[in-house]
């Protein structure tokens, strides 16, 4: 997949049998409000989940899933399921500086690698009428089951470096008010 300045991706997972991943139904994305400890979980560390495809947020492809059997009226093919089945859907997102593939993605995050992370929640049942063919508008939406829109928090792990610089003149501050005292 190519990747550009401000560009997202995006990996579709279904299950026919998850209606959570590892235990939460809800979105996910990095506990920034924590000072950045906790990365949540996703789709991808989660074995009832199955990757289906990549997306992006690029013009090229705007809101559309790439995979191998990209359909002319903008539907992606969901291998793996029959005909008429129902499969709940999760998305999950990314800057371009953690990668532009789940490998790289999973790999940066080991790593420390700096960028935006985040999950939708896990959609309710929806049916792929022909059992293979799902569009995009038929995932996104505001209404049960679809899924609403979700937020990518920021990583990596690690306080910003201003919160150093403060955290560095707290320290010589003391240093002196101790050293004014001592004499």
């Amino acid at each position: 997949m190519a990747t550009a300045a401000n560009q997202y991706c995006f990996a579709l997972f279904y299950s026919t049998t998850a209606t959570t991943v590892e235990g939460t139904a809800n979105a996910q994305m990095p506990d920034v409000d924590n000072f950045g400890f906790g990365l949540g979980v996703y789709a991808f560390e989660d074995s009832n989940w199955t990757f289906a495809a990549y997306g992006t947020n690029s013009t090229f492809a705007a809101g559309r899933f790439l995979s191998a059997a990209q359909n002319a009226d903008g539907t992606t093919t969901v291998f793996g399921l029959p005909a008429n089945a129902s499969a709940q859907f999760v998305v999950l997102g990314w800057s371009v500086s953690l990668g532009s593939s789940l490998t790289e993605l999973e790999a940066a995050l080991a790593t420390g690698g700096y960028g935006w992370l985040g999950e939708s929640a896990v959609s309710g049942p929806i049916l792929l009428g022909d059992g293979v063919g799902i569009p995009v508008s038929d995932i996104f939406g505001t209404s049960s089951p679809r899924i609403p829109g979700f937020t990518l928090g920021v990583i990596p792990l690690v306080p910003e470096p201003s919160t150093f610089a403060l955290a560095a003149v707290g320290l010589v501050g003391c240093f002196f008010c101790r050293q004014r005292k001592s004499v």
